[in-house]
């Protein structure tokens, strides 16, 4: 009885260990905060279109640095991915396009969105990526657009990894939404909201998550209702991984996945498990009186020394 007592214990302590959270400050879901970029600059509604057919919104330096024509550094970006670019770093932005007029299909104004990275000049050369589209196809006929698109992904074109500083996102649209020449639309207008480059290695509750999701993934537990309600809570928490979401989307998975798991009954890790197997194989050879005992299949067999 008192075994079963400690065992308890200790596998309570565990878990307490293992799941205590970590909850960041709100700016953790800014990119500065993480080691990223914000482009607060960027973030602004644009009604003109440029040369009649597209959404310009031009260079913006990243808040807090310097400019491309300055000599200062910008933020380091660099890392192994095949492009040279740290593959744990992601471009985000929220546009969002809306009727002007009241009449004409926000969602069906844009044909594709154009994003560009830069670094500071060299012999006066401007050192920029390709430009990243963002497709319609790929989103469908959507109004809010939210682009996450990874550093990785971007063609390096003459780019610095490790002194970025400036961006450029450019919207052509449609053709039954373009002018003869510039000016602004009288139909439509887009807006980005939240532009900036992301560390997710950074992202103290992602990585928690992470760490929590490997560690418990061994556990077994009682079969009823709470362990139907955290297995369900799991996979929420796998398939927001394989997302780049908001500081705040991992908070809430983290909160939510301490409270399934804490919910079990019977939880035993691996430790555990191979605790409570020898103790029965212990308790049999003694029944059996020094007898040989195999397991096979779960079924315990004997035969004499």
């Amino acid at each position: 009885m008192k075994k079963s007592l400690w065992k308890r214990a200790a596998a309570g302590l565990l878990a307490i260990l293992l799941l205590a959270p970590v909850f960041p400050a709100e700016a953790m879901s800014d990119g500065s905060a993480t080691g990223g970029i914000d482009f607060d600059g960027i973030n602004h509604t644009e009604s003109r279109l440029l040369y009649g057919d597209r959404f310009y919104f031009d260079w913006s330096t990243g808040t807090g640095l310097t400019g491309h024509d300055d000599a200062l550094p910008g933020r380091d970006c660099s890392g192994s991915a095949d492009n040279g670019s740290n593959p744990d770093m992601v471009f985000k932005m929220t546009v969002t396009f809306e009727a002007v007029d009241g009449k004409s299909d926000p969602t069906a104004c844009w044909n594709h969105i154009l994003v560009r990275l830069r670094s500071s000049r060299v012999d006066n050369a401007e050192q920029p990526t390709d430009f990243y589209s963002v497709t319609r196809a790929a989103y469908g006929d959507a109004a809010t657009v939210n682009v996450q698109v990874p550093l990785s992904a971007f063609g390096s074109g003459s780019v610095n990894w490790a002194d970025i500083k400036d961006i450029i996102v450019q919207i052509p649209v449609e053709e039954a939404y373009k002018l003869g020449d510039t000016g602004d639309s009288p139909a439509v207008k887009a807006t980005i909201s939240g532009a900036a480059i992301v560390n997710y290695a950074n992202l103290p509750s992602r990585t928690q998550l992470q760490k929590l999701l490997a560690q418990t993934a061994d556990y077994t537990y009682d079969r009823n209702e709470a362990s139907a309600a955290y297995e369900l809570v799991r996979q929420e928490a796998e398939a927001l991984l394989d997302t780049y979401a908001d500081a705040a989307a991992y908070d809430d998975m983290l909160r939510r996945f301490t409270a399934a798991f804490d919910a079990l009954t019977g939880k035993l890790n691996t430790a555990e498990q191979f605790a409570v197997l020898t103790g029965h194989l212990f308790c049999a050879f003694s029944i059996f009186g020094g007898r040989k005992l195999y397991v096979t299949d779960g079924i315990l067999f004997s035969c004499r020394l």
